[in-house]
């Protein structure tokens, strides 16, 4: 015999922590045997990622627009949101904070940056918010002298 369990998201969403995964225990004990069962799943969830794009010229001394992007997936409002972007030899860690993004609304910001360095560089940016951990995106970026 097989039994479901629906967990809705509503119901676990604020007893996530770091790890970002549910994990099931599960007993049971067979009437005729009087055996006992004991099985353990782990189901790690699917974080939404940021979407960085770069515009303009990629070298040194010359000034590029960075675009970050994240959509709410979520069934319900983000709040106190804080947006990061940065990289070493781009621009320094920048720092913005969001009241909230809206059920499957796009948070979009935009920065200036001057490369100061050449050569194989990475933007980064993360998102951090009482329901959502460990949200990130990243390009990597081919900056000439």
């Amino acid at each position: 015999n097989t039994l479901e369990v629906i967990i809705k998201a509503n119901e676990y969403m604020s007893k996530l922590v770091e790890q970002a995964s549910l994990h099931f225990f599960v007993t049971g004990r067979v009437n005729e045997t009087k055996k006992i069962l004991a099985k353990q799943k782990c189901v790690a969830l699917q974080i939404p990622a940021i979407r960085i794009k770069v515009h303009g010229e990629k070298q040194v001394g010359k000034e590029m627009s960075v675009h970050v992007e994240f959509t709410n997936p979520l069934k319900q409002t983000l709040e106190n949101i804080t947006l990061r972007m940065g990289g070493p030899g781009m621009m320094r860690t920048i720092s913005k904070t969001f009241s909230e993004i809206p059920i499957n609304s796009t948070l979009t910001w935009e920065e200036k940056c001057t490369p100061r360095r050449s050569g194989s560089r990475k933007l980064m940016a993360t998102l951090d918010c009482d329901l959502l951990r460990h949200v990130y995106g990243e390009v990597q970026l081919e900056i000439q002298e």
